[in-house]
């Protein structure tokens, strides 16, 4: 059960770095076209119609790009240096991607910015990472093509939709064919490396033509691939094997944790205790304001900074509100509340099988 925010508080400071957002936008679609009777790419990005890619960067709860703040730029293609793809970076915010060449030997790009974002009042820094998928799909004759639609679009924003599809199309000449054909979606790690998709972790129809996906499934950003095979023996294209690509983002405002104590920041002369609330908020908008909606887990730190492992015996306690006695606290203590969704059970077994 992942962790999906965090909130602390201490009986003495209170230090957050700022949630940041990210995206990449493009002049052009997702897609090049490519004709393999007269040769033609459309667009084709090696004459006037570059494609131009470009890093946006927001603070949360604004609509201002702070990329200008944006430090130690660097651009991947398929993981590996822009200039073998014929692409440029600017030295200087925006940090535009500029690709003067074709897709003439891939099929697709996954392209991905990486950067360090210095918030002007703490200091503080956070990594930035964005990532976009572009597509060749190969038209002409009555070859076979494979292509990815995405009838929903590729967002979740605050819980909306439920869930999302990527479906896959099979044409040959115009027409979709599926007949003996199997389907294999992946998706891409962290690492880079693609694995296979199973009916868990918010995915559905991990082997049909159609994946389905909830939120749980998507963290930031996730890249998807189908690989179809014919396995029809009378087909000119047996046994062999057709990709396509699709993105989704979790565009919903990041969730935010802010915990008040009914005695403020102070216990006086160790006596009487502590009531302190954990509060979400999201695009300026308290949630759960009833507690039923996520599990929070808090732990307890003491006055080095040191987890007590003992605390409650099993090192941490579960609740929107916590009664804090002034025993727990000597001189100093931290309190660490972590929002996730799931039961209080299933946190209690995950801290368990952690220590």
């Amino acid at each position: 059960m992942a962790t999906i925010a965090r909130g602390q508080i201490t009986i003495v400071d209170l230090n957050d770095a700022v949630a940041i957002n990210s995206m990449l936008t493009t002049n052009v679609g997702l897609t090049q076209l490519y004709n393999k009777d007269t040769k033609v790419y459309a667009p084709d990005w090696s004459t006037g119609s570059f494609l131009v890619i470009t890093p946006e960067v927001f603070v949360a709860g604004t609509t201002s790009s702070v990329i200008s703040r944006v430090t130690s730029p660097k651009w991947t293609v398929n993981g590996k240096p822009v200039s073998e793809v014929g692409g440029t970076a600017a030295a200087s915010a925006p940090y535009a991607l500029t690709i003067k060449q074709n897709m003439t030997a891939a099929t697709s790009y996954n392209v991905q910015f990486e950067g360090t974002y210095t918030d002007p009042e703490s200091g503080l820094t956070t990594p930035v990472k964005a990532v976009i998928t572009l597509n060749k799909v190969e038209t002409g004759t009555a070859s076979p093509v494979l292509t990815v639609q995405q009838p929903q679009g590729m967002d979740f924003i605050n819980d909306t939709p439920e869930s999302l599809q990527a479906v896959a199309y099979f044409l040959r000449g115009g027409q979709e064919d599926t007949t003996n054909v199997t389907y294999k979606w992946e998706k891409q790690e962290s690492s880079g490396s693609w694995t296979t998709i199973t009916n868990a972790g918010g995915f559905s129809g991990a082997t049909t033509k159609t994946l389905t996906l909830t939120k749980d499934a998507v963290l930031n950003f996730l890249n998807v691939r189908v690989t179809i095979t014919d396995t029809d023996s009378g087909s000119a294209t047996h046994n062999k094997t057709f990709t396509a690509y699709a993105s989704f983002r979790d565009a919903s405002d990041p969730i935010q944790v802010h915990i008040s104590s009914s005695t403020g920041d102070k216990i006086v002369n160790g006596q009487g205790n502590t009531e302190l609330t954990a509060e979400l908020w999201r695009a300026g908008v308290e949630i759960d304001k009833e507690g039923t909606g996520y599990t929070y887990t808090w732990y307890k730190h003491d006055k080095t900074g040191t987890a007590d492992e003992d605390w409650n015996t099993t090192g941490s306690k579960t609740g929107k509100k916590l009664t804090v006695p002034a025993t727990d606290i000597d001189q100093k203590a931290t309190f660490v509340c972590d929002v996730s969704k799931g039961t209080a059970a299933a946190a209690s077994t995950m801290k368990s099988s952690e220590k």
